[in-house]
């Protein structure tokens, strides 16, 4: 609402952190579709969900919609940096979810600020080089090795704008210089897999990411994407292409191990308890 605000000043800062917080909505579009960005796309879709807003009197309502001045890079004022640490921190994109793009693959964005990027972004790469959840299992010598590419990739942007060295994070919390990847499989590789999608299963729990059905209108969307996510990213982790079934068999041992569904009932949601979808 306070990008309608009468203040330009007020209605610039709320457009602004719309335009944030769309970095980690942005959707992929279905085969066919014309028309806005994909970032108009989930704001309209997804975030306000049939919120219109007047444009005159006497006109039809249209859908809220971001100059294209904000659908390109721009820095971040500091406290526009914390907010996109906070935005990015809840998004499902955190997870998985096939519709929503990775914000590092949003080019409209990065390629505006063209090949250095801007400072004023680091903190947010930062985080995103410290905690990005999207796991894969990379082919390495006709091996499968644990890599997390969108952690690595906010390493390299970070390199090119500060200049310095850079590292992300990995499976096993060791530092890895920006310009290298994982060359072998980590030790007990499906167990430190399996072990480390159950601690996030815990703590995205505890947050009550299956409390979507009860949670404000404004909260059901993110809730349930969230918990959505975790279903799929444990499915396709377990996929031949990824892991395989021997994660999911770890998955379970690991879980019966430690007695988890005695004592967290919800994880009888998510996948390989729930073989079908999220939410039934």
């Amino acid at each position: 609402m306070l990008a309608q605000h009468p203040t330009a000043e007020i209605r610039e800062t709320a457009l602004r952190r719309l335009a944030i917080f769309s970095l980690f909505w942005c959707g992929r579009k279905p085969w066919g579709t014309t028309g806005r960005s994909d970032v108009d796309w989930v704001l309209e879709g997804v975030l306000f969900p049939g919120w219109r807003l007047p444009v005159g009197q006497g006109q039809d309502p249209r859908p809220l919609q971001l100059p294209d001045r904000l659908l390109r890079g721009f820095a971040f004022t500091p406290p526009e940096q914390q907010f996109a640490a906070r935005a990015y921190s809840v998004s499902p994109m955190t997870n998985f979810a096939s519709s929503i793009m990775h914000p590092l693959d949003f080019n409209e964005w990065w390629g505006a600020l063209g090949r250095r990027g801007n400072p004023s972004h680091v903190p947010l790469l930062r985080l995103i080089a410290d905690e990005d959840a999207n796991l894969k299992a990379l082919e390495v010598n006709g091996q499968k090795v644990a890599h997390f590419p969108y952690r690595q990739k906010a390493s390299i942007l970070i390199a090119a704008i500060t200049g310095q060295p850079a590292h992300y994070r990995g499976l096993q919390g060791e530092d890895i210089r920006s310009g290298h990847t994982p060359q072998k499989p980590y030790p007990e590789q499906t167990r430190v897999v399996a072990a480390w999608l159950l601690n996030r299963l815990q703590r995205e729990l505890a947050g009550g990411t299956l409390r979507w059905m009860e949670a404000r209108p404004h909260e059901h969307i993110l809730l349930y994407l969230r918990g959505h996510g975790l279903h799929e990213v444990n499915r396709e982790l377990c996929d031949e292409f990824q892991f395989g079934p021997s994660l999911e068999q770890a998955l379970k041992a690991q879980a019966a191990e430690q007695k988890l569904l005695e004592r967290v009932q919800e994880l009888r949601s998510f996948y390989p308890w729930n073989p079908g979808s999220f939410g039934e």
